[in-house]
Parts: structure tokens; C-alpha cells; sequence
């Protein structure tokens, strides 16, 4: 028995070392600053796709759309100019929400104009709450509601936002139990959480 566990083993590693192989690098940009994120975009207009980068300084927006010739066609700095070495994206519709431990609530990256990319920051009072600053992850589902994970608010439980609407503006929801989530997955109307 041991020998058969052991031959799957040694299969399974062999199998997914060379699974690899087919994949040819085209084209790359590189960065001066430090990297944490990186979530695709298509736009739903045209299925153009982008890749929303997360900067130490803000999320950086490429044009995937020619694959041997990538672009950096825009890059939106967080409103408190901050330098953060975590900063999580997420995209939905014709936006692209970023998230960082450094404060500001959420950056509201509006793509509905690749040309002419737009952005706000949403960091509200909830009552009850207080004011939305950092935020650690965020995860988002198919019927647009954000995860807000690990945030200054509900001891960094998560924070349910809906960014459903046209306009993409986040919408409080509500929250799930006050326990410190690092990281989620939400699907079905079910979310799974990865505790501390």
C-alpha cells in the first residue's frame, strides 16, 4: 500500500511539473514599486480585457487586448497618496474596487470610458460602525456584492456591499459576525471565510 501511495505521488508531481509547459510569456511590463494584486477586467461593451494591478501607491489599469504588446493605459493613485505594501482588487460591471490596509475605504475605479478612467474613494460612517478605513481583502460575488475582510470596523468581520446599481456606487448591507476574516469566497449566496 505504501508503495502504490507513494507511486501517486511521485505521478501526480510529475504530471503537474510538465503540465506547465505550454504557456509562452508575451510580453510583461515591469514595475519600480512593489506589486500585491492583479484581477482581470473585461469590459462588457466590447470584451476588451484589462488587468487592474495593485501598486504600493494605487491600482494600475493595462490593456490586455493585444497580448504581445501589453499597455499600461492608465493608473489611479488612492486619494491619501498612501504606500501600501497590500492592496487587493476586485472588479465588477464597469468597475474595478480596490481595497488597502492603509486607510480610505474603498477606491471606486470607474471603467465605463477606458480612455478616460475615473475614480472616488466610498469610506462612510455606518452607524453603529464608524468610519470605513482599512480594509485587508476584498472578494466579490456574481450578484454583485462586495466582501469588505478585515476591516477597522466588526473587529475585521465582513462588511456586505452591494455594487449592483448602474452607477456602481457601494451600498451597505450589512455584516457578518464580529470575528477577524483574512480572506473569503463567495459563491451561490454562500461565503467562506478564512478566519484568524
Amino acid at each position: 500500500m505504501k508503495k502504490l501511495v507513494l507511486a501517486c505521488i511521485c505521478a501526480m508531481t510529475f504530471g503537474s511539473v510538465f503540465a506547465q509547459l505550454n504557456m509562452t510569456l508575451t510580453d510583461q511590463i515591469d514595475y519600480a514599486q512593489d506589486l500585491s494584486s492583479l484581477w482581470g477586467y473585461i469590459d462588457p461593451e466590447d470584451s476588451t480585457e484589462y488587468a487592474a494591478v495593485g501598486t504600493a501607491t494605487g491600482v494600475a489599469i493595462v490593456d490586455l487586448s493585444d497580448p504581445y504588446n501589453v499597455q499600461q493605459i492608465a493608473f489611479k493613485p488612492d486619494q491619501l497618496n498612501s504606500n501600501s505594501s497590500w492592496r487587493e482588487v476586485k472588479s465588477y460591471g464597469h468597475y474595478i474596487y480596490s481595497v488597502t490596509e492603509a486607510g480610505g475605504g474603498v477606491q471606486v475605479i470607474n471603467m465605463t470610458d477606458p480612455t478616460n478612467v475615473t475614480s472616488v474613494n466610498w469610506a462612510p460612517n455606518i452607524p453603529g460602525l464608524g468610519t470605513l478605513g482599512s480594509i485587508h481583502s476584498i472578494t466579490v460575488d456574481e450578484f454583485g456584492f462586495l466582501y469588505l475582510n478585515g476591516s477597522n470596523l466588526n473587529s475585521g468581520g465582513p462588511l456586505i456591499v452591494d455594487v449592483s446599481a448602474v452607477n456602481g456606487t457601494p451600498v451597505y448591507v450589512g455584516k457578518m459576525p464580529a470575528i477577524y476574516c483574512n480572506d473569503s469566497y463567495a459563491r451561490d449566496n454562500k461565503l467562506y471565510t478564512s478566519d484568524i
